[in-house]
């Protein structure tokens, strides 16, 4: 996790991907579709963090800031039947060896949006995901064990 490039393929549908998550403060006037919330959980795409969530099917968009400036949100996407939606840096006419945002891709679980539309739009800050987002799993080979995250760190753990 610590030592890797950055760059790597956006996980399949239907399989685990490991992931990290750091508590974030909601700018305020954000529009929705741009906040954390808690049935809009944000993780990162971090291989080797050993923490895992199971992506389910997931909407793709490729996002530059310029083109495609902003997330689709939890609302279209499981209007759509979808339970994540990935953030893939767009990387057309960047240099080889080179990406946008670090290569980082971002995973939103849109599970608690479509259980629990009463408390859905609630704003989320914190480092462990609330009950209405999909359970992590933990494990060094893969998805083991429950993850039990302790909320006084700054970044997501199990």
């Amino acid at each position: 996790f610590v030592s890797g490039n950055g760059h790597c393929e956006p996980p399949a549908d239907g399989t685990w991907a490991e992931v990290t998550h750091f508590n974030r403060t909601n700018p305020p006037n954000e529009r929705i579709e741009d906040t954390a919330t808690r049935g809009q959980v944000w993780y990162y795409l971090a291989p080797g963090s050993g923490i895992w969530i199971n992506v389910g099917k997931s909407l793709r968009t490729k996002t530059d800031r310029v083109r495609q400036p902003e997330s689709p949100g939890c609302e279209r996407a499981v209007a759509e039947g979808y339970d994540t939606f990935m953030l893939l840096p767009d990387n057309n006419g960047v240099a080889d060896g080179l990406s946008r945002y670090g290569s980082a891709i971002e995973i939103v679980d849109c599970r608690g949006w479509r259980d629990h539309p009463h408390r859905a739009a609630i704003a989320f800050e914190g480092t462990c995901p609330p009950a209405e987002a999909s359970p992590l799993r933990v494990g060094l080979r893969g998805p083991e064990r429950p993850c039990r995250c302790d909320p006084t760190r700054s970044f997501l753990n199990c």
